[in-house]
């Protein structure tokens, strides 16, 4: 630690504009290391969270490699920036003339010093990532074999399931209104080229996520989606994110012919397709 000589700047000396313009160039190269710093080492630890909460989940190694590795790179860089903050303080009491500098005198390196555990944690890191790789980290479906046991026995797939119902409007479906009851997912309407049906299509995390039926007494279609598997645990409150619906998944797309567009009325909340 550095401390400041009190004695550095009598009280007759003034700072010029130029000397205040300097110092505040000086100090902006503290503020963006101890965010570097802390923005990279909070990450990491988050990663080295999750690594061994999808590892427990999951049981696999592959998970845990590379986020455990990816983990430790991040905390890595973060001490380096501590490192580099610790440094640009000698730099800057030197330049400030706060201390002076010292001797330069041969100093026997330790195995435990700080800038080699930075190096430690970046080299354990990488070889993570790299163990990783070898066991198909870079495959899209080895993530999703890595899941799957997990995801079905919370109820879940592993990966989303394609959903399709048509109604043909030509033959025994004489639709005149379709109804929209949807609680967690967009529905968009388009009215399309085809003549012959009514399509409702989307994807589904479970079974049950979209529901479409028709009622041949009133001529309803009712369009609604069913309630997620409760995550009753500790662990499925932590790896939420692997049961929430991406952008494709939140969205049901309702196909209606373009000649029926003002014999079929929508009722519900909807979006309209340009």
């Amino acid at each position: 630690i550095y401390v400041m000589n009190k004695d550095r700047i009598d009280s007759t000396d003034k700072l010029t504009s130029k000397d205040v313009v300097r110092r505040i160039f000086l100090h902006i190269p503290f503020v963006l290391l101890v965010a570097l710093a802390l923005a990279f080492i909070g990450a990491g630890l988050i990663l080295v969270i999750y690594s061994i909460t999808l590892f427990v989940a999951t049981n696999s190694g592959m998970t845990f490699a590379v986020l455990f590795g990816a983990g430790l790179l991040f905390i890595g860089i973060g001490l380096l920036s501590i490192y580099g903050f610790i440094k640009y303080l000698a730099y800057y009491n030197e330049k400030e003339k706060f201390i002076a500098r010292p001797a330069k005198t041969e100093i026997k390196k330790k195995p435990f010093s700080f800038s080699n555990v930075c190096l430690y944690f970046l080299l354990i890191g990488s070889v993570c990532v790299i163990i990783s790789a070898g066991l198909g980290s870079m495959q899209p479906e080895n993530w999703i074999t890595a899941r799957a046991g997990y995801m079905n026995e919370n109820g879940y797939y592993a990966e989303s399931q394609k959903f399709e119902v048509k109604y043909d409007v030509t033959d025994e479906y004489d639709v005149n209104k379709i109804v929209v009851d949807l609680k967690h997912k967009n529905a968009v309407v388009v009215y399309s080229d085809d003549n012959v049906f009514v399509t409702v299509k989307g994807y589904c995390k479970f079974s049950g996520a979209i529901e479409s039926s028709f009622n041949k007494t009133d001529g309803v279609i009712r369009i609604g989606d069913g309630e997620k598997p409760q995550e009753d645990n500790a662990i499925n409150k932590m790896l939420f994110f692997l049961f929430e619906d991406n952008s494709i998944e939140a969205q049901i797309q309702i196909h209606v012919p373009k000649t029926l567009k003002d014999k079929i009325k929508i009722e519900g909340e909807y979006i309209l397709a340009k």
